[in-house]
Formats: C-alpha cells, sequence, structure tokens
C-alpha cells in the first residue's frame, strides 16, 4: 500500500496515538479554519480530542497526488455523531514528510460548519 492509503486507514481507526506514529516532533497541523497546533505530543492530544466528539469517520478518497514530499488527497469524508446521524462533507489535506519520511505539515482544508450543526 502507499503511503497515503495507510496513513488514512489509520485515521479512519480515531486513534490519535497510532496517528502520531507519522509525525515528525515538531509537526505542524491546522484543522479546517483551527488554530495551528505545533508538536507532535500537542497535535496528538488535539486530534484525540476530537476524535472523542465523534462516533466513526471514515474517508472516500477521490483523488490522490505526490510529488516529492508532498502528498494532496482529495476525499469525501462521512463523520458519524453518537445519534448515528451522519455527513459527508468534501475535503483536502496536504501533507508534507521530511527526508526520515515523518509529517512535517499536515493541513485540512474543509468547512467544518456542517460537521458540528
Amino acid at each position: 500500500m502507499s503511503f497515503a492509503t495507510d496513513l488514512f486507514n489509520d485515521v479512519d481507526r480515531k486513534d490519535a496515538a497510532l496517528f502520531a506514529n507519522y509525525l515528525a516532533d515538531d509537526a505542524v497541523f491546522r484543522f479546517a479554519n483551527a488554530d495551528e497546533v505545533v508538536g507532535k505530543d500537542n497535535i496528538e492530544t488535539t486530534l484525540g480530542a476530537f476524535y472523542d466528539s465523534i462516533k466513526a469517520l471514515s474517508h472516500d478518497r477521490q483523488g490522490l497526488w505526490e510529488v516529492d514530499d508532498s502528498t494532496v488527497v482529495w476525499s469525501d469524508v462521512t463523520y458519524t455523531r453518537f445519534d448515528d446521524s451522519q455527513v459527508t462533507v468534501p475535503v483536502v489535506t496536504i501533507i508534507r514528510r521530511n527526508d526520515d519520511g515523518l509529517i512535517v505539515d499536515y493541513r485540512i482544508f474543509m468547512d467544518a460548519a456542517p460537521l458540528f450543526a
């Protein structure tokens, strides 16, 4: 499997510690229009809190582009709330990795309003 396939399979497991294994210590993470989160441990904590706010998520990849150290993934992401209602939104994720293959920059571009409506 490819890096992106493995990564998003793990993201859909809702395991922040597992996601943190992909990160460099000084990684930067940004979800939608929220503030940047800097540092592997801070990202793990922030992502864990987000995972705790939803029942499940699932990425249906629509496109994948990889150039050198950068990966762009276009997905339709379905979020399941605790009341079992679902919302699907288009998402673009841009990822940059260092020479060791660890993520140094992870940015999720989406309109998060439908998720929290």
